[in-house]
């Protein structure tokens, strides 16, 4: 199982803090895993955006890698 396999597949869940404007469909969590370079979970303004994951079994994990849309990362 890769890395996406393991993020995308049942019963892995993740939440996220908020979501821009509560478009879920445009910006929802569902974007960080689609493995697409023009979709993205886009928080609501504010600090402390957070995600969480939950793999409701135990994992090992090794890395994790984010990508950040340029000019909107947070200066904390």
């Amino acid at each position: 199982m890769n890395g996406m396999e393991l993020l995308t597949g049942p019963p892995t869940t993740c939440k996220v803090s908020s979501v821009l404007n509560r478009d879920r469909k445009q910006y929802g969590p569902q974007h960080l895993f689609d493995g697409l370079n023009d979709t993205c979970w886009n928080s609501d303004q504010g600090s402390s955006q957070q995600v969480w994951l939950s793999f409701n079994r135990t994992v090992m994990i090794k890395r994790i890698e984010l990508m950040f849309q340029g000019g909107f990362v947070g200066e904390e």
